[in-house]
């Protein structure tokens, strides 16, 4: 009041816990945040300048996580291919040894002996270490599917919660205002959990693990209240 200009209404103090925390809803439905405190909209910021470098983060995680698994799964291919020709190149170099011709044999010479069931051990242990390969090929390939696709639904998700967000006229303002001065029983909307109540810990940090817990403000960045 000291401060205020001579001839202007004196300053009152910002109200706290004497706050009215009722949410109303507009025509449509949707929650009207408009309250005490709240100023004109003209010198308000619909979009939060964060939203875009946050979305861009998320895709750019997303396409590294995919890359992680489609390298993987390329080079466990590649190797399988690989060790597939050596070993295909080995038994061929390895049975001309063991064909013998007529004109070639020495009746002089020891027998040579071929162990046949020393050969099926080694093409059955080749052929079982080839299926675990190739399976776990297809192992890696499905679970990088998965992880891209869980990744773009999340984006998604994310984006379709932003939209909400503009639709309801929350801005980062707004949201510091009834998270960190209206937090005596206020009813925080949000789209995949309903209506959360949060307890009266009138605290930024408070704010920001309700938007980590629940996915619904990751956009914002949160200033100190």
């Amino acid at each position: 009041e000291a401060m205020a200009p001579s001839g202007s209404p004196p300053v009152q103090p910002y109200a706290h816990a004497e706050t009215d925390l009722s949410f109303d809803t507009d025509s449509q439905g949707l929650l009207d945040l408009e309250g005490p405190g709240t100023p004109p909209r003209s010198t308000r910021t619909l979009r939060d300048p964060n939203r875009g470098e946050c979305a861009g983060r998320s895709w750019l995680l997303s396409l590294a996580v995919f890359a992680v698994f489609a390298l993987l799964a390329a080079t466990t291919l590649v190797v399988v291919n690989w060790r597939s020709s050596q070993v295909a190149n080995e038994w061929a170099s390895g049975g001309k040894d063991l064909i013998l011709q007529d004109e070639d044999v020495d009746a002089t010479a020891p027998v040579v002996v071929v162990d046949e069931e020393k050969l099926k051990r080694q093409a059955a242990s080749q052929a079982a270490w080839q299926a675990r390969a190739r399976a776990a090929a297809a192992a890696a390939a499905a679970a990088a599917a998965a992880a891209a696709r869980a990744a773009a639904e999340r984006a998604a998700h994310e984006a379709f919660l932003r939209g909400r967000w503009d639709q309801m006229g929350i801005n980062r303002w707004q949201a510091d205002h009834n998270c960190s001065v209206q937090m005596n029983s206020v009813d925080f909307y949000t789209e995949s959990a309903g209506l959360l109540t949060v307890p009266n810990v009138p605290t930024a940090a408070h704010c920001q693990k309700l938007c980590t817990d629940h996915a619904d403000c990751a956009a914002f960045t949160w200033g100190e209240a």
